[in-house]
């Protein structure tokens, strides 16, 4: 008897299923299961699409005229109308290169705006109307900074940690925002560290010149570089322009981690963290002592590999004072051009 019960269950339960699925049918709609996706529907009617809504002039000089042309197509079935084009104060467009525009064709809309005695960062809106029915009305941008006499982007040269012996490259731009042609007579830099290259550009809007320096790292000492390249120019009120450079210089000699970082100790318990000391060129050298620049921060020194490799197990003591620790350890060694490597510590001691 419970046999037959459970037939009729499952005959009672794919009657249902049957019916439901034919009910989806004569309703035209899906049935729930899977299967693949129907293709989207075209846009229908007029539909404005522009390759850009912001242009980036970058940096200009007074009394200026920036030109930029704005492309646009319409992505739609139907052609498309741009009914008027507005524009913030100091900014003109022309007309279109067509008000009309066929469905998968494309348009221009020519752009100026003038300078005239703007200073600092500016930004200036072109609002477009069309008959799209869903973005009647576009917004454009033209934005950039308006200074005077010269510019230089970046300010500075900022080459970062270098390995000693590698030749890195930076570069600035130095721009032209006078009527007056800009000329830069002579670039001084210390040619020991710095190989120089000077080139003109000219871009859409701007022009000037491109000022390159490649660092000779190998002639550098290890440790902080603070260079100043001068640039002298024709330009009355800055006839000389100087551009600072930085780097650090990382020696043959280094600690791996490159810093110590003990986390958060609880105060009496103390704690220690290891260190390897090595050379990036295979090269022999010996560590001669390892010392820290706080009485609560020890330092023991084993060689590892004789000559090539040293271990170094950092110990904050229990005495440690709570509060933040940042202290240092010094490794001595007997490379000329490398006596000290300085390696980093911190610590948060809890009360």
């Amino acid at each position: 008897m419970k046999r037959n019960s459970s037939v009729y269950c499952f005959v009672f339960f794919a009657l249902i299923g049957l019916s439901l699925l034919a009910a989806c049918h004569l309703k035209g709609k899906e049935p729930l299961v899977a299967g693949p996706k129907a293709a989207p529907a075209a846009l229908s009617g007029p539909k404005i699409s522009f390759d850009e809504l912001v242009y980036d002039f970058g940096v200009a000089g007074q009394r200026q005229e920036i030109r930029h042309s704005f492309t646009f197509r319409n992505m739609g079935t139907e052609p498309l109308v741009v009914e008027k084009v507005d524009t913030d104060c100091g900014c003109t467009a022309a007309l279109v290169s067509s008000s009309r525009i066929d469905p998968g064709k494309q348009a221009v809309l020519p752009t100026v705006f003038k300078t005239r005695r703007y200073e600092g960062s500016q930004e200036k809106k072109v609002y477009v109307f069309s008959n799209d029915p869903s973005e009647p009305e576009v917004e454009l941008t033209i934005k950039g900074v308006v200074k005077t006499m010269i510019a230089v982007l970046p300010e500075g040269m900022s080459f970062g940690n270098v390995n000693k012996g590698e030749h890195i490259t930076r570069q600035v731009k130095v721009y032209q925002l006078e009527a007056m042609p800009l000329k830069i007579s002579r670039v001084e830099a210390d040619p020991q560290y710095l190989d120089m290259d000077l080139a003109r550009f000219e871009e859409e809007n701007s022009q000037g010149f491109e000022v390159k320096a490649t660092l000779l790292s190998e002639n550098l000492p290890v440790g902080p570089l603070a260079e100043v390249i001068t640039l002298h120019t024709n330009v009355k009120g800055r006839p000389r322009v100087d551009v600072p450079v930085w780097a650090r210089i990382l020696g043959m000699i280094k600690a791996e981690p490159g810093m110590l970082s003990f986390g958060v100790i609880k105060k009496g318990m103390g704690g220690s963290a290891e260190a390897r000391i090595i050379r990036r060129d295979g090269a022999e050298f010996g560590v001669v002592k390892a010392e820290s620049n706080l009485p609560y921060l020890t330092v023991d020194v084993k060689e590892l590999v004789r000559r090539k490799e040293y271990a170094l197990t950092v110990h904050v003591q229990k005495n440690s004072p709570a509060g933040r620790m940042a202290g240092e350890i010094r490794i001595f060694t007997d490379d000329p051009e490398e006596a000290m490597v300085k390696l980093p510590c911190f610590a948060l001691i809890e009360k």
